[in-house]
């Protein structure tokens, strides 16, 4: 993305009152541990690591789309 990182973003959309409610998944190839914690505290609703598996992303989407 030429503007801003996915952590950036994540933090946009958890920052604006509007668009709070919008989950967030963050798919990554970062894949230690700080980063799984680093996405999650900057507002992510789930992090999955590249590469994955398509049944657990379908999963991971389910459940945020139920818990809201």
């Amino acid at each position: 993305m030429p503007e801003m990182n996915g952590y950036e973003l994540c933090r946009w959309i958890k920052n604006d009152p509007t668009k709070q409610g919008i989950p967030v998944l963050i798919c990554s190839t970062k894949s230690e541990e700080f980063d799984r914690y680093w996405g999650m505290k900057q507002g992510a609703d789930a992090y999955i690591t590249k590469p994955f598996h398509p049944p657990e992303l379908l999963k991971t989407v389910k459940q945020l789309l139920r818990s809201r």
